[in-house]
């Protein structure tokens, strides 16, 4: 295995400042580390995308840490906008 992709294709919004629609959530992408590079996650991106489209989704979303710039930049060259920011106090 080089990669995999784990799609929710129907996520009920919990927030209350949220939009009432259901969305597709991708939980999971990994792509080993002697594999990277050569755009398997961008096809892994992609079947993920067709997968929540035919089951009905209109939305997709996919979280990130804010320190993974080269998955910021991947998920950004494949139209995904920057929806939440969660900030974190070491004590």
């Amino acid at each position: 295995m080089a990669g995999l992709v784990a799609v929710l294709t129907r996520v009920s919004p919990e927030e209350p400042d949220e939009a009432r629609q259901e969305y597709a959530y991708i939980s999971d992408l990994v792509v080993l580390a002697r594999y990277r590079r050569r755009g398997l996650g961008r096809i892994l991106l992609e079947h993920a995308e067709a997968l929540a489209r035919k089951r009905g989704a209109t939305t997709l979303r996919v979280g990130v840490l804010a320190k993974n710039r080269i998955a910021h930049g991947l998920y950004q060259q494949l139209g995904f906008n920057d929806f939440q920011v969660q900030m974190v106090k070491d004590l």
